[in-house]
């Protein structure tokens, strides 16, 4: 903190150099054409005086002459005078630096700048600790804590630029805050120095997916491509590549992928259930809802978390409702970012007054209504399949809901 108190001292002293001394130079210039007036106006005068004692001029002729000779200097000083739009007095001018460095001081102090640079240098010290606390396996961080260790820990690796597993905690990190731009960033720094390192593709390509921008959604997909160039078999990245595809309108990719996937997942896996009631014309060929399923389905929903859904629509959306072709429901631990449950329902034979999320509507291993501590979620009346809100469409978020319960239940107005 002190050193960046002496560096803003020192950049408000050059500021105010900067300012004073081309004044200081102008004012020394005119001091110089004045003085050279002077001294010319002396030399006419005393050729005139040497004219008048030689008697090559009289009495009356020398005063005339004189007197041309002053209005000249008078005016050439008054000119010079002019230029100088500088009328301000010196002691002024040398408390200009003072009262420059209270006005930044000021700034500084009600933007905030002195906690913002106290937390930073506190994060930095700690650094270390937080590490040790994270890796020892203990993930209890407050939100300030976890900020305080994000910004130390990218401090460092600013300086340690070649850890590329430090990237891909600072990436997890940056995405588990929301900074989604920064976890990109890192990921990509990850996968500079280790192009293939699996956790890290599977890690950019999550928070490829939570930008929910086309472009990105491309990118996702050619992230999980190069897994599956490494590993064919991959479910994880087969399930993935498929929901990306999907998203992007591309079924046919999205079937191949899926087809694929469900060959490899075990029968019971969550996401079979979450395949199949996106395309029903796999779950037909795959025979999902077989005895043995549907009572894993409903043994799992019994023991894990739900959230129950109430729907009610204003008159202004019921008088909308035919220009629609799906309702969506989703829930995701923040209001950005893949869902970690969705359905979707045609809506063609009306809207059910009751949709429930379970952990059968999860797309991802591990990444489930069960294992979120909060959600938010999301009703959108929507004209296509694609998850992304389109333009014209309709959508209503709920608050962040608690999950501490098993059953969770909310009611949405759209």
């Amino acid at each position: 903190m002190n050193s960046l108190i002496i560096v803003l001292i020192l950049l408000t002293l050059c500021f105010c150099l900067i300012i004073l001394l081309p004044w200081y130079n102008k004012n020394h210039r005119l001091q110089v054409n004045q003085s050279r007036q002077s001294e010319l106006y002396q030399g006419k005068l005393s050729e005139l005086k040497d004219d008048l004692a030689a008697g090559n001029i009289d009495e009356q002729a020398y005063q005339v002459a004189l007197d041309d000779l002053k209005l000249q200097l008078a005016s050439e000083l008054a000119r010079e005078d002019s230029k100088s739009t500088i009328k301000v007095k010196r002691g002024y001018l040398f408390a200009l630096p003072v009262i420059t460095l209270i006005i930044a001081f000021s700034i500084y102090f009600s933007q905030g700048k002195v906690e913002q640079m106290t937390h930073f240098y506190q994060a930095k010290e700690r650094t270390a600790d937080y590490a040790k606390k994270l890796l020892a396996g203990d993930d209890s961080f407050s939100q300030q804590e976890l900020e305080s260790f994000y910004l130390g820990f990218r401090n460092k690796l600013s300086q340690q630029p070649d850890d590329a597993t430090g990237w891909l905690l600072l990436g997890r990190i940056a995405y588990s805050q929301g900074y989604l731009e920064n976890a990109m960033q890192a990921f990509e720094k990850a996968l500079e120095l280790e192009p293939n390192k699996y956790s890290a593709q599977m890690s950019y390509a999550q928070v490829l997916i939570a930008a929910n921008d086309e472009s990105y959604l491309k990118k996702a997909l050619s992230v999980y491509q190069q897994i599956l160039k490494q590993s064919a078999k991959d479910e994880e990245a087969l399930v993935m590549a498929g929901y990306v595809a999907h998203q992007l309108k591309d079924k046919a990719a999205a079937k191949t992928y899926w087809r694929a996937a469900l060959a490899e997942l075990d029968k019971n896996d969550a996401r079979v259930q979450a395949i199949a009631q996106t395309m029903p014309e796999l779950a037909q060929e795959f025979n999902i809802q077989s005895t043995s399923t549907m009572a894993t389905e409903r043994h799992q929903q019994a023991t894990g978390k739900r959230i129950l859904v109430d729907i009610e629509l204003s008159e202004e959306t019921q008088k909308q409702l035919s220009e629609f072709q799906y309702l969506v429901v989703f829930a995701r631990p923040q209001l950005a970012g893949p869902p970690a449950a969705v359905v979707r329902l045609p809506i063609n034979s009306g809207l059910p007054a009751q949709v429930e999320l379970t952990d059968q509507n999860a797309m991802m291993a591990d990444f489930n209504i069960s294992s979120l501590e909060q959600a938010y979620v999301t009703l959108r009346l929507s004209k296509d399949e694609n998850v992304m809100l389109a333009e014209g469409e309709l959508e209503t978020h709920s608050e962040a809901l608690s999950l501490s319960d098993t059953i969770t239940r909310i009611q949405l107005t759209l």
